[in-house]
């Protein structure tokens, strides 16, 4: 009798203490939280320019900031960034589409973080053919359209427009294959067949 009630007294002890009979079956561990991936519906980006609607030298840069905000509750990896000009007025051809590297770069759940903030161009935002012949003057209004480039598609950030100003004084464009590849090219000056 004096060991039914030793057991007893345990038993107490432990149920006053926080602790489980042996009579009470253990909780299963709850399977881990498996977070969605991310979707464009979570991702949204925006671009701006301190030369946004500015008259610009030929020579002068132009450059762009790109935030990217993740609404997911998962990271998202970003590669790059794409580029795409258009001339909205004068005698000018736009830059290649142009698609800068910078990743593959991972970026965390609900956040927003700038991911690009750098000049589009090498040698100024815009070039001639001939800096120093007579056609090598006026202004082109020049569009730049950008979209970050995610693991889940493309994220469309928006647009700003720019003037270039041609003169003697621009940049004589560079028209090799290879030079091409490694930089962004400007908006170049229509000029005549020579």
């Amino acid at each position: 009798m004096r060991a039914v009630r030793s057991w007893l007294g345990l038993l107490g002890i432990l149920a006053a203490c926080g602790g489980q009979g042996p009579a009470v079956p253990l909780q299963p561990t709850p399977p881990p939280t498996t977070l969605a991936p991310a979707t464009l519906a979570d991702l949204s980006a925006t671009v701006t320019s301190p030369e946004a609607d500015r008259r610009l030298s030929c020579r002068e840069d132009v450059h762009a900031r790109l935030e990217l905000t993740n609404r997911a509750a998962n990271i998202v990896e970003v590669s790059g960034v794409r580029k795409a000009s258009q001339i909205l007025s004068g005698n000018c051809f736009p830059a290649p589409d142009f698609t800068y590297s910078i990743g593959p770069r991972r970026f965390a759940p609900h956040g927003t973080t700038v991911l690009f903030d750098r000049a589009l161009y090498t040698d100024g935002c815009g070039c001639c053919e001939d800096p120093k012949a007579k056609d090598c003057g006026g202004s082109c209004k020049v569009q730049e359209t950008f979209q970050v480039v995610t693991n889940v598609g493309a994220v469309s950030a928006g647009a700003f427009s720019h003037t270039v100003v041609f003169s003697s004084e621009c940049n004589e464009c560079k028209a090799t294959v290879a030079s091409l590849s490694r930089a962004c090219q400007p908006a170049r000056m229509k000029q005549a067949e020579r």
